[in-house]
């Protein structure tokens, strides 16, 4: 029986603020707790933008843009983009003939 629970395809909005392990631990618990799998994408990127205004990028960037002149530019959050498909398998052990696979599939873009 294969072991990995989901697929997760992110922007790099989610990437550049957390780690793989973090957002598979993240899901991992999320799942565990019984949460609405179909939320678990919206609270990553939830998670995500949190930790970007935690490390006040935006402060850092708009100092930075005047440093180099260019004062009154306006500075946004990178876009965080999330799909989290959940794996269920069933039927016998992995390579048999009368195993299939579904899915759901669950895409949240903020940003």
């Amino acid at each position: 029986m294969p072991k990995d629970k989901f697929i997760i395809m992110a922007s790099d909005g989610l990437w550049d603020l957390m780690e793989v392990d973090e957002v598979t631990k993240f899901l991992a618990e999320w799942d565990q707790k019984g949460n609405d799998r179909a939320k678990s994408s919206e609270a990553l990127v939830l998670e995500a933008r949190s930790r970007w205004e935690q490390m006040n990028f935006a402060s850092k960037m708009k100092q930075e843009l005047e440093n180099q002149g260019l004062a009154g530019v306006s500075v946004s959050c990178d876009d965080i983009t999330v799909i989290v498909a959940y794996l269920n398998f069933a039927g016998g052990p992995s390579g048999s003939n009368n195993q299939q696979q579904k899915s759901e599939q669950i895409v949240v873009d903020i940003g």
